[in-house]
């Protein structure tokens, strides 16, 4: 199995998981704009250009793209970018609420995190891992703010 094109699909009200699959699985939801929980694991492509909310895990482990997506998603549970070691970019100019934890870990080839200009709230952990040229930035950006919130308390 190469490519899995689902053009119809618009929800996903369950779990959906890709794993053990072919290096070169290439996985489209032109159409998908809300779901519940989705993993992917080794694949190469992952488009979800429709995607605009999901109320559970949005996962990526040990794929082999060079970039991520997902250009319209807004809301998000738990997001997780574990050991992608090819991923370069990561684009999600939407998103502005995390309902979960963040984790960027172990994506070797990650340099800048800049895919993440909306985000506004995080309800969960922030787990950030690797050798970043922006970390400084956004260590500000995502803590500086928390500081003046607690400070006006």
């Amino acid at each position: 199995l190469m490519e899995i094109n689902v053009n119809k699909m618009t929800n996903i009200t369950g779990y959906l998981n890709f794993a053990a699959n072919h290096k070169h699985l290439s996985v489209k939801f032109p159409n998908l704009a809300g779901a519940h929980n989705m993993t992917f694991r080794n694949v190469s492509d992952a488009s979800l250009p429709s995607l605009h909310k999901m109320d559970g895990l949005l996962g990526f482990y040990s794929n082999f793209f060079m970039n991520i997506s997902a250009p319209n998603l807004t809301l998000t549970g738990d997001l997780v970018f574990t050991s992608n070691s090819a991923v370069m970019n990561i684009s999600m100019p939407k998103l502005e609420t995390v309902k979960g934890g963040l984790q960027l870990a172990n994506n070797s080839a990650l340099e800048d995190i800049e895919g993440f200009p909306s985000l506004k709230l995080i309800t969960g952990a922030l787990d950030i891992t690797g050798k970043f040229k922006t970390y400084v930035s956004l260590f500000f950006f995502f803590f500086f703010p928390l500081f003046l919130q607690s400070a006006r308390c």
